[in-house]
């Protein structure tokens, strides 16, 4: 299944990408869609913005066209953040979606994200950890077996311990202002993991 389906707004929207005469314009513009994502979130354009954005690309007749056509750039990038694509993995994806977009403007879409995507991933990667503020980072386990005691013979008590260690974001540590690490023992006989 394609990464990029064929509904109407986005079928709208790759007809706007294909009215830029000029592939070098359309980089431009997709380096200035990257450019405003701070901290892995979007900030908009302004209205002056619009209005220059407008003024410069003279096949986009009105806001409406303007915002349709922002708004699918910035799925794009979304969907390539998402499925964390390779520069040369996101323009084969567009191409291969049959969107009808042109392959100088998919080479752009592949050059804005080489040059500005490892950057957009990791701002994204700080705001939202990619999952939550709390990550599993690591974990380890082992079976403990308790064989006998001096007061009683001949026991098995099989027993699982769970060692889970998670990267809390939301919290850093003060004196490396990395994520708070944190450790979590679990112990589970062999009745309790098997319920």
């Amino acid at each position: 299944m394609p990464l990029f389906q064929n509904t109407e707004k986005f079928t709208n929207a790759v007809s706007l990408m294909n009215t830029f005469d000029s592939p070098q314009q359309f980089f431009k513009l997709l380096n200035h869609i990257l450019s405003k994502y701070k901290n892995g979130e979007f900030e908009g354009f302004s209205q002056v913005e619009k209005e220059r954005l407008l003024e410069l690309f003279t096949s986009i007749k009105n806001d409406k066209q303007l915002i349709l056509l922002i708004d699918a750039c910035s799925y794009v990038f979304e969907q390539a953040l998402y499925n964390s694509l390779n520069p040369e993995k996101l323009y084969q994806e567009l191409i291969d979606s049959q969107t009808g977009i042109l392959d100088t403007h998919a080479q752009a879409f592949q050059e804005a994200w080489k040059k500005q995507g490892r950057e957009y991933l990791n701002q994204a990667r700080e705001r939202h950890s990619l999952g939550g503020p709390v990550t599993l980072e690591n974990f380890d386990w082992r079976l403990q077996m308790q064989l006998s005691q001096a007061d009683m013979t001949k026991i098995k008590t099989p027993c699982a311990l769970f060692e889970f260690t998670t990267l809390d974001a939301s919290q850093k540590n003060n004196e490396t202002n990395k994520p708070k690490e944190e450790k979590l023992l679990v112990e589970f006989t062999r009745d309790e993991l098997y319920l």
